[in-house]
């Protein structure tokens, strides 16, 4: 959410000119400490998220490596590789966009999950402006294909396919010349034939609070997702965990109108599906440093 936000304040406060953005970035996951809530140890992970656009157009770009260890030292290390493209036209009133994620990865075959497969991304949105605020409603559509992964129906690797449909509704108001709040609710709704629950349905409430140089979000999902695409298809869980709740916290600062940095601490309530207990957690914090050319 944080990068979309920036997206958008990189390519709408300076007309038609292209602006280019950088957000390179560095996370650490520490999982549950319970052997039996978690195969996994820790995982690593880092990246770049770029876009280059103005008035008419966004083209977005997004790569992560993940290295994650597990508890028993027998299974080597999870490494994954993440890209992600996404271009969004736009127009008066309206916008689409569609794109592409596409994972890889070389999960143990003794403990193969999704594996690797790539989602299509795609998305239309309307906005309205009333004086300095503006309102934001729109539906993205993702459609995630696994060809190697195991699905839970027959418990053998014939593949998992997965359709997420979201849509959302975002008012933006300032509230002075210093200070804008930015309200957003969005509805995850999840449909598959692979796995034994059919479908499985979340929601998310963002806020973001802007006062002079500094900002500050907070993310709360709630429901149930599995297999779920979030970040507007850069963020995808290509597992069979299932996730219960989540809580994020941003805090950034404007060094200059052009450079950011900010800290994010992440709470995550699933059920692993390889574990044997029930309501395991798993925290992640995460350093972005953020840079513009115009």
């Amino acid at each position: 959410m944080k990068r979309i936000m920036l997206s958008f304040f990189s390519v709408f406060s300076l007309g038609f000119s292209d602006v280019v953005t950088v957000l390179p970035f560095v996370s650490y996951i520490d999982y549950d400490k319970s052997s039996s809530k978690s195969i996994k140890d820790s995982s690593s992970y880092g990246g770049i998220y770029a876009n280059i656009g103005n008035l008419n157009y966004l083209l977005e770009f997004s790569y992560t490596y993940l290295d994650t260890k597990f508890k028993d030292t027998n299974i080597n290390n999870l490494k994954q590789n993440d890209l992600t493209a996404v271009y969004g036209k736009y127009f008066k009133n309206f916008m689409f966009k569609f794109g592409i994620h596409y994972i890889s990865n070389n999960e143990d075959k003794a403990y193969i999950d999704l594996g690797g497969g790539y989602i299509g991304i795609a998305g239309v949105a309307g906005y309205h402006w009333f004086l300095y605020d503006k309102l934001t409603y729109g539906v993205d559509g993702y459609y995630s294909n696994y060809a190697d992964g195991n699905n839970t129906t027959t418990i053998t690797a014939d593949g998992v396919t997965l359709y997420q449909v979201s849509p959302y509704i975002s008012y933006s108001k300032a509230i002075n010349i210093n200070t804008r709040d930015t309200l957003s609710v969005k509805l995850n709704y999840i449909s598959t034939q692979d796995y034994n629950t059919k479908s499985y349905t979340s929601y998310e409430i963002f806020n973001t609070f802007l006062y002079k140089k500094f900002y500050n979000t907070i993310r709360y999902m709630g429901g149930k997702a599995k297999s779920a695409v979030f970040g507007g298809g850069f963020i995808v869980f290509n597992s069979k965990d299932l996730i219960t709740q989540a809580i994020d916290v941003t805090l950034g600062y404007y060094f200059k109108p052009q450079l950011t940095l900010d800290f994010t601490y992440s709470s995550l309530k699933y059920d692993e599906y390889f574990a044997l207990l029930k309501d395991s957690k798993r925290d992640t914090y995460t350093i972005t440093f953020g840079y513009r050319w115009f």
